[in-house]
């Protein structure tokens, strides 16, 4: 008598995978700056118990209580008051995979880009424009520079011969050497 043997599918390999990315706009030290931070699914199997951890911003921390489905992602926003010097920092994400493994992955981040204080002045009133400005002619100084050089030089060339009592020394010819003393 045959026994059915019973047949079981070929295991597939669970591969998970994440990432979290945080993105800021450039702003004024004191002043509040918000953040988008994003938690991707990038694997093949939900995940469960995701937590992001932020070492520079902790108000930035955060965590999911439903699973994040294969291809998913999570946004949400936080903001902190930036301080004068914001020192680079690392976003981490962890979470759980069906096998109760864990997964994690980090973002550093580049520090907050602080917005230069610029003080906006505003032309007086009844003041003339520029005349090369009104005219469209914009002046690169690197050019300027090359064609002043030039100028230059040619001046020098052009007054050398003057200083010389009106003689190119460069063109008369070398002095014949002097003959040995007989002696």
């Amino acid at each position: 008598m045959l026994v059915p043997f019973p047949r079981s599918e070929p295991e597939v390999p669970v591969i998970p995978g994440l990432e979290v990315v945080k993105e800021g706009s450039p702003t004024t030290p004191g002043e509040m700056a918000t953040f988008t931070v994003t938690v991707r699914n990038t694997g093949d199997v939900p995940l469960t118990q995701v937590s992001i951890d932020d070492d520079e911003d902790a108000v930035c921390g955060n965590s999911f209580a439903e699973p994040l489905p294969p291809g998913a992602e999570r946004r949400y926003t936080c903001g902190a008051v930036v301080e004068d010097y914001s020192p680079p920092g690392t976003v981490t994400v962890t979470a759980v995979d069906p096998q109760h493994k864990p997964v994690r992955a980090t973002y550093d981040t580049k520090g907050i880009v602080h917005r230069p204080q610029v003080e906006t002045v505003a032309p007086r009133p009844g003041a003339q424009p520029d005349v090369l400005a009104s005219a469209g002619v914009e002046l690169e100084p690197l050019p300027l520079v090359g064609i002043g050089m030039v100028l230059v030089g040619a001046l020098l060339v052009a007054i050398n011969p003057c200083r010389s009592g009106g003689q190119d020394r460069r063109s008369e010819p070398a002095p014949a050497p002097a003959a040995p003393d007989p002696s």
